[in-house]
């Protein structure tokens, strides 16, 4: 099962509250009664940081910041590996 992120915020659109992303074994959300929240799609936060929830429109709308995903050095090293080795590969043919 995969589980959304639930945010929980005030008439202004400050945020007070998020579960997170889960994924698995997990329990369903619990809703609050009487409180305004809005449950963001599994995997919408994989790139983005929430920064507030717009309410002067209905629905409300999340107010997203994009995240700049960086990658390692040893990421950008192992990368770099398998490029010259699909180059040996195409050069040589048959290392692989």
């Amino acid at each position: 099962m995969k589980k959304g992120n639930l945010v929980i915020y005030d008439k202004t659109g400050k945020i007070f509250s998020q579960t997170g992303e889960a994924e698995g074994d997990v329990l369903p959300h619990v809703y609050p009664e009487g409180i305004p929240y809005i449950e963001i799609p599994f995997g919408t936060m994989a790139t983005k940081k929430l920064i507030s929830i717009d309410v002067s429109v209905i629905p409300h709308q999340p107010i997203f910041e994009e995240i700049e995903i960086k990658m390692s050095d040893a990421d950008r090293i192992a990368e770099l590996e398998d490029q010259l080795l699909i180059q040996a590969e195409d050069t040589i043919g048959g290392l692989l």
